[in-house]
């Protein structure tokens, strides 16, 4: 066939069926609309988007943007793989992008509807936080396939009557489209494509209850449930809530090198976290933003006022605001001369707190943070021991410790509630016998306990010691430290805080005290 295609307003146009004054042999060269639609966008899920908006999104016109087109060929790259049955090149494609930049359009809707048109027979997976997020995406897809342009375009795809529910619905060549909340069931359903849009809902990102049962059908539900796993990846279309959501584990995995992931980073503002970060030149050219045409500086400004976590973790696709969060990591000073740690005179006192745990691999770290107090009532975080071993590893390392930093260097030992607690920290102060010692019993939550260090932390009233101040101690500590501290509480781990508040607690007074300590009128007596 031939004939000349004009891109119109709503796509890929040809010239009408019957035209008048065109010799007969030529008009046999003519072009069907719906032939020319049919041999582009069967090439291209970004054309397949383009010309089915209309479908979709029947409210709203279809707004060109650099990142639609781009967001829809790396997806093709990886589907194009499945389609030809070729081994997978990434176990997972990670794309975080904020909201109404069509995330959910194209991965959960058009990506159906295209897959088909390529392949009726294959199947989809769709999951979401939940069956309502899911089911309303599905429907769309639904809506889509059943269309009048969408029939006409694709006749050789058919729904179905047997299989119709939104919720499970199929194609008369055999491919199915399931759709899954992630506190829904996804026994025996299996798919060549598997799409995760939206893990999480933003409002209940900080339960752990909801993220674990998230990272568990991610990780350990849907590789079983793919047709091939070597053939296909999991593509997890998100907002970053946290560092510890699945995009961070993942991404954790990655930099560990055990598994292999795609990353697509598309904040709502330039920053230097884009990823690829050649895809900053596209933010350069429309005043450092993604997509002005929706979310311009007047609609981030007025996103921002809800908050900084709102928006660092929605539209930054940063889990906290640039700087810190509670602790604002901009005003630990740095490169300051530290008196000498091993010069008991010159500091008020010295502690070296331990926030214990008992996994040697995996897990939360015992951290031992030494800290101290000049005589100019300025605090120093002079050293952090941080590790993963066992009970019996973990109490030796903290003795081993002790006796590197020496008799005039506090040992704070947290003592966790309940009979455990008591007795694992009873077993660390009989193991410190010669040192002194200071058993603190925490009240309240993590974040009430780390405010007051926070307080001075953000007030510039603490320092951090050069690296290495500490003979036969690890000397790189710094970069985790800062890193967890400017984290917190959206971060995967808090030992180092809480080691931190715990040390700051046992500077500051009110603590029980074994040992050499003698008690004082601010010290709280033990009954």
């Amino acid at each position: 066939m031939g004939g000349i295609a004009v891109k119109g307003r709503r796509g890929f146009i040809s010239p009408p069926r019957k035209r008048e004054g065109i010799l007969p042999e030529l008009q046999s060269m003519a072009l069907d609309e719906d032939d020319l639609v049919r041999s582009v966008i069967k090439q291209s899920l970004f054309e397949f988007t383009r010309e089915f908006w209309s479908e979709v999104v029947p409210e709203a016109s279809y707004v060109p943007n650099w990142h639609i087109k781009y967001v829809c060929d790396s997806i093709q790259e990886e589907v194009e793989l499945i389609l030809a049955g070729k081994p997978k090149r990434y176990d997972y494609i990670i794309i975080n992008m904020p909201p109404v930049t069509l995330k959910s359009v194209i991965s959960n809707v058009m990506l159906n509807g295209w897959l088909w048109a390529r392949a009726p027979h294959m199947s989809f997976i769709g999951c979401a936080y939940s069956q309502d997020a899911i089911l309303k995406i599905a429907r769309k897809a639904n809506d889509l396939i059943k269309s009048d342009k969408y029939q006409r375009v694709f006749p050789c795809v058919r729904i179905r009557g047997d299989m119709d529910a939104v919720g499970a619905f199929g194609t008369t060549a055999g491919g199915i489209r399931f759709s899954v909340g992630m506190q829904g069931s996804i026994t025996s359903k299996h798919g060549h494509v598997v799409v995760v849009d939206d893990p999480l809902n933003p409002q209940e990102a900080r339960s752990v209850a909801e993220t674990l049962q998230a990272k568990r059908i991610i990780f350990e539900t849907l590789p079983n449930r793919k047709k091939d796993v070597k053939i296909t990846p999991t593509f997890v279309i998100m907002q970053r809530l946290s560092e510890d959501d699945p995009s961070g584990d993942v991404l954790a995995l990655a930099k560990e090198g055990r598994l292999r992931v795609k990353y697509i980073c598309l904040p709502a503002e330039d920053q230097e976290w884009v990823n690829p970060p050649e895809l900053r030149k596209y933010y350069r050219q429309q005043r450092g933003l993604l997509f002005p045409a929706r979310l311009d500086e007047q609609v981030l400004a007025e996103f921002k006022v809800s908050g900084e976590y709102f928006y660092a973790g929605q539209y930054d696709q940063r889990p906290v605001p640039a700087g810190g969060g509670m602790f604002k990591t901009d005003c630990l000073v740095r490169d300051k001369e530290c008196p000498d740690p091993a010069n008991p005179k010159l500091w008020v006192k010295q502690v070296r707190y331990w926030d214990k745990a008992g996994t040697q691999k995996g897990g939360c770290f015992t951290v031992g943070v030494r800290m101290g107090k000049d005589l100019d009532g300025r605090f120093w975080v002079i050293h952090v021991d941080r590790f993963q071993k066992e009970a019996s590893g973990r109490e030796a390392r903290i003795k081993e410790v002790a006796g590197i930093d020496r008799e005039y260097v506090v040992v704070g030992v947290e003592q966790e509630p309940g009979s455990g607690g008591k007795e694992s920290a009873a077993n660390t102060v009989r193991n410190l016998a010669g040192f002194r010692v200071v058993k603190d019993v925490p009240t309240g939550d993590k974040t009430a306990r780390a405010d007051v260090y926070a307080t001075q932390v953000n007030g510039g009233n603490v320092y951090l010691a050069r690296e290495g101040i500490i003979d036969k101690l690890p000397e790189k500590w710094w970069r985790a430290y800062i890193e967890e501290v400017m984290l917190f509480w959206f971060g995967k781990y808090k030992d180092q805080v809480d080691s931190s508040s715990g040390a700051f607690k046992v500077l500051t007074g009110n603590n029980i005290r074994f040992g050499f300590y003698r008690r004082s009128s601010v010290v709280r007596r033990a009954r």
